[in-house]
């Protein structure tokens, strides 16, 4: 008979509002008791969410995160959670972004329509080594739904990941490399948007990058910016990009570089500058200039990956066109 007096399982109203408290007093004196307390409650919170997906539950559930702005919250307090509650907190972002009603995604909604309050909590906390590979896995996941790569796009906080991305911390700048990437290659049309409103502001800040002293730094902006380049979407950022006389020898001083690594990516943007057949007279005459030097440089560089065959037959065609510049 004891099944007759089992506690009633608390309402999503209830367990927020006591993650909420709890928050609240894990810096202060009960801290103890207050982590305990939000870990207990984070788990149900991630349960209901995880066995309610797609149902009514998990749909007050996100409504009450949504009113107690809890997720704000949770990130502001991230740093003070233990290792396995901060796994938690991303996997409870993951869940509630998938989370659909209908055809919305109601905490996407949410996000977009309190941007001015919640971008900052997020790209701010790069600053931190503790939460970093937290947040960087949770605004990857945020880039997956274009109204949320609108706003990150759209926020001054955005040119903050040139800052965490030439972090001394590793775990800093490799999470915010990758997630910077994300941002710009996941949703195209609306990077490319992005890329020609903000050109002369963003590359002025990539150029530190390519500037690196960090080869690891140098070497993935160099392979960005080939994606970035390469992509149909941005015909007109890469046509203004290669129309630049300083962007060409910027370029051809990283074929120079000490780090064969760093050459290869600078060469496959230098390519895009021979192949273009609109060349402006300026690039012309740099590579017209340069032509003797260019040939021996081509002749003697290899990719030393599988794919030499077709590198080859590239270079090839590369060394056709700059033969034929007079």
């Amino acid at each position: 008979m004891s099944f007759l007096f089992k506690p009633k399982p608390k309402s999503p109203q209830l367990i927020v509002q006591s993650v909420r408290d709890s928050l609240y007093r894990i810096d202060g004196p009960d801290w103890k008791k207050a982590t305990d307390e939000v870990t207990k409650t984070l788990q149900i919170l991630r349960e209901m969410l995880k066995e309610g997906d797609g149902t009514h539950l998990a749909t007050q559930v996100a409504q009450e995160i949504h009113k107690a702005d809890l997720l704000q919250l949770l990130i502001l307090k991230l740093p003070s959670l233990e290792f396995e509650t901060k796994k938690d907190v991303v996997s409870i972002f993951g869940l509630l972004l998938r989370s659909q009603l209908g055809h919305r995604h109601p905490t996407v909604d949410y996000l977009s329509e309190n941007r001015t309050r919640c971008s900052p909590y997020f790209t701010g906390t790069f600053d931190n080594p503790e939460i970093a590979l937290n947040c960087g896995t949770i605004l990857k996941d945020c880039v997956k739904y274009p109204p949320l790569t609108k706003v990150l796009l759209d926020s001054p906080e955005f040119y903050k990941f040139f800052k965490y991305i030439q972090s001394d911390t590793f775990d800093i700048s490799s999470n915010a490399f990758s997630t910077f990437k994300d941002i710009l290659t996941r949703q195209k049309e609306l990077s490319s948007t992005f890329l020609v409103k903000e050109y002369d502001k963003f590359f002025e800040h990539f150029y530190q990058l390519l500037m690196s002293a960090n080869y690891v730094t140098k070497r993935q902006s160099l392979k960005l910016l080939s994606e970035i380049l390469m992509s149909r979407t941005n015909f007109e950022v890469m046509t203004r990009f290669i129309g630049c006389p300083e962007n060409l020898k910027t370029i051809m001083n990283l074929l120079h570089d000490p780090s064969k690594s760093v050459q290869i990516e600078a060469y496959h943007v230098f390519k895009v500058f021979v192949a273009n057949p609109h060349k402006p007279p300026a690039i012309a005459e740099i590579l017209r200039k340069n032509q003797e030097k260019l040939v021996a440089y081509l002749n003697n560089l290899s990719d030393g990956r599988n794919d030499e065959m077709k590198f080859n037959e590239e270079k090839t065609y590369l060394l056709r066109i700059i033969h034929q510049l007079t």
